[in-house]
């Protein structure tokens, strides 16, 4: 349940953040009689879907795999289930080389930790920082102020930017997104708007901690 909360947070940002207009069509089917056919048909539809999803995943992690990697902690409670898989990979590709720092991607889940006041998820973004020689008063003064000298000049907005996707209205979110997208390009909005959504995610998680 603690996932599926989770992967909702993130298909909802994402869905927000890049103003993806609503699947009318599909959404339509749960109206009249088509909604009844489909109703009957869901149980039918949920397993084929399930069965195509769970083909595509790598096998499943042993338990020692799970203490690994970034955020391992609020993964490692996934144990023995798919979800393990789809959090840790994503997690782990997150991270990886792109077109963001990973400094900057740190902050971005540490800035929505704080946000959530979530300690656990916060603890982990400042591993990841300190790992790359930030220190403890760079790490409180980013986090404080949503700025660091550290960053490079076109990932300055995104510390506030990634708080305000914690608490959002639609309009309002969109039009910052949009205004984002013209300073940085599509790529680093594009891979921003991933990392929002997963730390988000990522944050809810951490509910098993608890």
């Amino acid at each position: 349940m603690a996932f599926l909360v989770a992967l909702g947070c993130f298909h909802t940002r994402v869905t927000v953040l890049i103003a993806c207009p609503p699947e009318r069509l599909y959404e339509g089917l749960a109206n009249g009689s088509v909604g009844y056919v489909v109703g009957l048909m869901e149980p039918l539809l949920r397993a084929r879907l399930r069965r195509r999803h769970l083909a595509q995943l790598p096998e499943s992690l042993e338990a020692s795999a799970l203490h690994s990697g970034v955020f391992a902690p609020i993964v490692a409670p996934l144990a023995g289930l798919p979800a393990a898989v789809v959090m840790k990979t994503a997690l782990d590709e997150a991270f990886a080389p792109g077109v963001l720092s990973r400094g900057v991607k740190a902050l971005m889940f540490g800035v929505v930790a704080r946000a959530l006041d979530c300690r656990h998820t916060e603890a982990e973004s400042r591993k990841l920082l300190t790992a790359d020689l930030w220190t403890e008063p760079e790490i409180d003064g980013a986090l404080t102020t949503l700025h660091s000298p550290k960053l490079e000049p076109r990932e300055a907005d995104l510390l506030v930017w990634a708080r305000d996707t914690v608490h959002y209205q639609t309009g309002p979110i969109q039009q910052t997104t949009r205004a984002l997208c013209g300073q940085i390009g599509e790529l680093a909005l594009l891979e921003a708007v991933g990392i929002a959504a997963l730390a988000n995610s990522t944050v809810r998680l951490a509910m098993l901690l608890e």
